[in-house]
């Protein structure tokens, strides 16, 4: 059964969620939803915006930068001290990126080097080019650089003095005996240590089987003292004729 004070509040809280939809229609509450707020007013803004957006006319299309004279006179200087086949780092063609604020870094200046590399005449060899200003490398024939490696190996002073070939045959020798050594030790323990380990297990094994056996004459000598015992407590405590009536009735029974 529901009490009329919780039907109470749940027809106070149904009429003002009414309340509210009646007001503004874009925003619905579930009932009985405490934070959750679903708005329909989201897919109209951006259908507006849409629109707004079509109608509005299109931008005209970007006009390259106009190019600082100063740029283009550094560019003609640089053109005049260039040298040709090597490349010595002139800036020797117009930047449109001129007067731009860049960070520069690794990217900007991989992209300007595909960029010189695309401007540069194809026909010029990559290895003849080299780059930050320096010298190209040198190539030598097959003769001249075995002459060179030989001048080379010639200038190589000779070793002199003691090799030291006999300490280490010597080290070699020493290390295989202790090697040697210790294996053949590390066996005998094993084999000691296993034999007094059996010869422990043998020990205890005897004497349980020794126990055993001494075992029956040993409940014999007690069956028997424990008789001569009870014979003499009766012989003390009831006399000789008590002791013999007790034997006659228990021989009759």
């Amino acid at each position: 059964m529901i009490s009329a004070a919780a039907t109470s509040s749940s027809l106070a809280l149904l009429t003002r969620r009414l309340s509210q939809c009646t007001i503004n229609p874009t925003l619905i509450k579930s009932f009985g939803a405490t934070d959750s707020i679903r708005t329909f007013a989201t897919k109209k803004k951006k259908r507006l915006k849409r629109e707004k957006r079509l109608r509005e006319p299109k931008a005209e299309a970007k006009v390259a930068p106009k190019v600082d004279d100063q740029h283009l006179d550094w560019v003609d200087f640089q053109k005049s001290i260039s040298i040709d086949g090597f490349e010595t780092g002139q800036t020797t063609h117009v930047r449109s990126d001129y007067g731009k604020r860049s960070r520069g870094g690794v990217k900007w200046r991989e992209r300007m080097e595909k960029k010189e590399a695309f401007l540069r005449p194809k026909e010029e060899d990559a290895m003849t080019l080299p780059k930050n200003g320096h010298f190209p490398a040198l190539r030598y024939s097959p003769e001249e650089t075995k002459r060179l490696l030989d001048e080379a190996y010639a200038g190589i002073p000779k070793k002199a003095g003691k090799r030291g070939t006999k300490n280490l045959r010597r080290q070699k020798r020493r290390w295989f005996l202790v090697r040697k050594i210790k294996k053949k030790s590390k066996k005998n323990y094993g084999i000691r240590t296993h034999e007094r380990r059996m010869k422990k297990r043998s020990k205890v094994v005897k004497d349980v089987l020794q126990v055993k056996s001494e075992a029956p004459a040993v409940r014999e000598r007690e069956a028997a003292y424990q008789a001569h015992v009870l014979e003499r407590w009766t012989e003390i405590m009831f006399g000789a004729e008590d002791q013999k009536n007790l034997d006659e009735t228990s021989q009759t029974s």
